[in-house]
């Protein structure tokens, strides 16, 4: 039997750590770390440009751990983290900014970004990084993902972190296995699906893809 939230959503597990990164001189870390000092900053990772099949769980699903964060931190201490853009995952801004202004909003996106009209008007810093390969993955100069790096604990900084995953692709996999390997705080919520509409297209063009292999990864580690 998959566990199961309060909510009816699918959930690995909530895993704590008070792990802290070694600091260094990479430019993104220092702005990020500028930018998150005594905050505790909730990553929320999932589908973007393929949207989801039902927006009003999703916001639901939101609301509640936005509202839970809240409860524990405060709103001065939240701090809210995604891909920049307003699609799919995106609306968390817009939820974020619904609750408080006060709520810190930042944003980590691949270069190919830069320009997009799809950038949320509510997210506060938007942070590009050099993507070479146009994977739209943000990756530092040792592969290692700056969306993880944003949910780690950094006591020096006073600042605490959580990953949240909703469904999402091989970007948000990839955050979610380098997220795991560092035993942070996380939590995969298995059971949100894309748009149809735009999943159909998508696979027009990539027939057989595995549009949520964070719920098919999940499926083949944890099922019984």
């Amino acid at each position: 039997m998959l566990p199961v939230s309060n909510s009816g959503n699918a959930v690995i597990a909530r895993v704590r750590s008070v792990s802290e990164p070694n600091r260094d001189t990479d430019s993104i870390k220092m702005d990020i770390d500028r930018l998150t000092q005594g905050k505790h900053v909730m990553v929320f990772s999932g589908f973007s440009g393929l949207g989801y099949k039902d927006p009003a769980k999703l916001l639901d699903q939101i609301q509640k751990e936005l509202k839970r964060a809240i409860d524990i931190h405060g709103i001065a201490r939240t701090c809210v983290a995604a891909g920049a853009t307003s699609e799919g995952i995106g609306v968390v801004y817009n939820e974020a900014k619904r609750l408080s202004p006060d709520i810190v909003t930042i944003g980590v996106v691949s270069e190919q970004a830069r320009g997009d009209d799809s950038l949320s008007s509510n997210c506060d810093h938007v942070i590009y990084v050099d993507d070479p390969e146009g994977t739209w993955k943000v990756l530092d100069e040792n592969g290692l993902s700056y969306m993880a790096y944003l949910a780690r604990n950094n006591e020096s900084h006073s600042k605490t972190g959580e990953f949240l995953a909703f469904g999402g692709g091989a970007v948000t996999l990839s955050e979610v296995l380098e997220v795991r390997e560092l035993n942070q705080n996380w939590a995969i919520f298995t059971d949100f699906d894309p748009d149809p509409v735009k999943a159909k297209g998508k696979l027009e063009g990539s027939p057989g893809l595995d549009l949520n292999p964070v719920r098919t990864d999940w499926l083949r580690r944890f099922s019984v």
